[in-house]
């Protein structure tokens, strides 16, 4: 079974994506549904992702479905995943979701990835956190992990939706858990539990774990593979510093592809869009929110006096880097009236790959155009 889901130098406290008071937190546990659950017509097949539309009437942005492709492809390649099965992706409202997934649901997000097949029910049209779980059941090779590990995993490598602030981790506790993992606390807990293993031990000694612990005890797995009991790790991972989860989420579809960089006539670089559901670039909605993201790098320090930055009234502005982690991964994020200001405003970027990723309600009305100018 899967739960389905859904100093920090230089970070400034601001508000991040509006995701509504119970998306992230509202993951609920997800089995398998019962002998072949009729799946709706085909809308869309890339290479990773079949999606399929129970309703054809739901509002879904325009670079959705290839981007959960591409996620899919990604999250295979960063966790050395085998096999090349497509995930079913099956979208629909809150009465098919439940029909699918074989749990209760407590009026939160609504999503299940299953654990046999790896098809994804789900009423949020963009949810890479259950593409995470699919993919890895689409290895033939590996089984499944205690709860912590499979929603860590999914965590890491899903997306970003969990409030912004850091709050203490209790690793301890949600390994010596007999339940599931649940609740948003727990599933910050696990994510950040296994970026923390990852960091320490390495994606190449993660897949090792993956496949000796579909062979033997987890427990025992673990002390061979790592090197260290749960114990010993948990009180590792719990002396050091807690971070908000962009400063340890991979963002493997933000900062995919070649980066914009300067205009070497002017040095300056240029990151413009429309944040509409019906561009090409725009994902969503989640949580009644649609985003578009951009890939720079930046060769040289910037200044903050030089920026110059137009976006939507209603919209949110968020800069990372794309390297680094817990703590010293570069994160910010403000409305339009913070962006500029001299308290809250966007700080002079050192050299390096970042990604920009705006984002507002869907349904706004008013012309979604931004433009951010760096020098």
């Amino acid at each position: 079974m899967l739960l389905a889901v859904v100093p920090s130098p230089p970070r400034t406290p601001k508000p991040r994506r509006h995701a509504g008071p119970t998306l992230g937190l509202a993951l609920a546990l997800g089995c398998a549904p019962d002998g072949g659950f009729p799946l709706p017509p085909v809308e869309w097949e890339g290479e990773s992702v079949r999606v399929r539309l129970d309703d054809p009437a739901i509002e879904i942005c325009e670079g959705s479905f290839e981007a959960l492709d591409r996620h899919a492809a990604l999250v295979r390649e960063a966790l050395l995943l085998e096999g090349d099965a497509v995930v079913e992706y099956s979208i629909g409202d809150e009465a098919f979701v439940e029909s699918a997934c074989d749990f209760p649901f407590d009026g939160s997000s609504k999503a299940c990835a299953d654990g046999l097949e790896g098809h994804v029910f789900t009423a949020d049209p963009f949810l890479p956190h259950e593409l995470v779980h699919a993919v890895r059941r689409k290895d033939p090779h590996v089984g499944l992990l205690s709860s912590p590990f499979e929603e860590g995993l999914a965590m890491v490598y899903g997306d970003d939706f969990l409030p912004s602030y850091p709050i203490p981790l209790d690793v301890v506790g949600i390994f010596s858990s007999t339940s599931y993992i649940r609740g948003g606390d727990e599933y910050y807990y696990a994510g950040h539990m296994a970026a923390k293993l990852l960091d320490r031990h390495g994606v190449e000694a993660l897949r090792r774990f993956d496949l000796q612990a579909r062979e033997q005890d987890e427990d025992d797995a673990f002390v061979d593979v790592f090197g260290e009991t749960k114990e010993d790790f948990a009180v590792f991972a719990e002396a050091d510093p807690v971070c908000e989860q962009t400063q340890w989420w991979m963002p493997l579809l933000e900062c995919d592809g070649p980066p914009v960089t300067a205009d070497p006539t002017n040095d300056r670089l240029v990151l413009a869009g429309n944040l509409a559901c019906g561009e090409s670039d725009v994902k969503g909605p989640r949580a009644g929110m649609m985003w578009t993201s951009r890939h720079f790098q930046l060769d040289r320090r910037t200044s903050t006096l030089a920026y110059e930055i137009d976006m939507p009234e209603d919209a949110t502005l968020e800069i990372a880097a794309c390297a680094g982690g817990c703590p010293d991964r570069f994160v910010y994020s403000g409305t339009r009236n913070q962006v500029g200001s001299v308290l809250n405003g966007l700080p002079a970027l050192d050299p390096g790959e970042y990604f920009l990723r705006m984002s507002r309600p869907v349904g706004s009305d008013d012309d979604g155009s931004f433009e951010v100018v760096l020098h």
